[in-house]
């Protein structure tokens, strides 16, 4: 029969604690790699960062507000709001500017840069809302 001794006890739970908490170490110094959906965020808030915002409100049958300037070049970044009771969006065909077609308190960003200077109309897609009144215009220098 093997008689181990207090001291015997001690080292072996030393040794243990030695070799899990080397492992543990060793082990936590890895190089960690970063997912590329982080890289892609902080790739779009770079991008936001250096855009410039603008915002459009859009209820029955108006802007606000009806006429936006931009320079020629300029990114945007558009966020059209529909504070109103029917769906909206906003268009300027010119530039290809589309908005989705939104439901009251919904909105839409989209973004753009205009390589085109000019005043272009923007408008309401949806139904007869245009012939209404919801027309505005974008003016590029």
């Amino acid at each position: 029969m093997i008689r181990l001794n207090k001291n015997t006890i001690f080292g072996l739970i030393a040794v243990v604690i030695l070799i899990f908490g080397g492992y543990y170490f060793f082990n936590s110094k890895q190089n960690v790699q970063v997912p590329k959906e982080e890289t892609k965020i902080e790739k779009e808030q770079v991008d936001i960062a250096k855009a410039r915002i603008i915002a459009v409100e859009g209820s029955e049958f108006k802007f606000d507000p009806s006429s936006i300037t931009v320079e020629k070049g300029e990114k945007i970044m558009l966020t059209f709001k529909n504070v109103g009771k029917f769906p909206h969006n906003l268009k300027v065909d010119e530039l290809e500017i589309s908005t989705k077609t939104v439901n009251g308190g919904e909105e839409d960003i989209i973004e753009f840069v205009s390589e085109k200077s000019g005043t272009f109309a923007m408008y309401c897609g949806v139904g007869s809302h245009r012939e209404q009144g919801m027309e505005g215009e974008v003016v590029v220098k």
